[in-house]
């Protein structure tokens, strides 16, 4: 029984890690294609990019 602690510390982080690499999968999606429109929509891609850096979980994060 001492080994059951360890286990479940092991699949709480193991769906920690899937849970939270879903749930910043779409952000990144969504700014890396805003980033990557061609230069002659230079001032529409970065509006893009700067709404979605505004609607990004991390908004407010102390991570720059």
């Amino acid at each position: 029984m001492v080994w059951l602690g360890t286990v479940v510390m092991g699949v709480t982080m193991l769906v920690a890690f899937v849970v939270s690499g879903a749930l910043g999968a779409g952000p990144m999606v969504h700014m890396i294609g805003a980033a990557a429109v061609t230069t002659d929509d230079s001032v529409d891609a970065l509006d893009e990019v700067l709404e979605a850096e505004k609607n990004s979980s991390l908004v407010g994060s102390t991570h720059g």
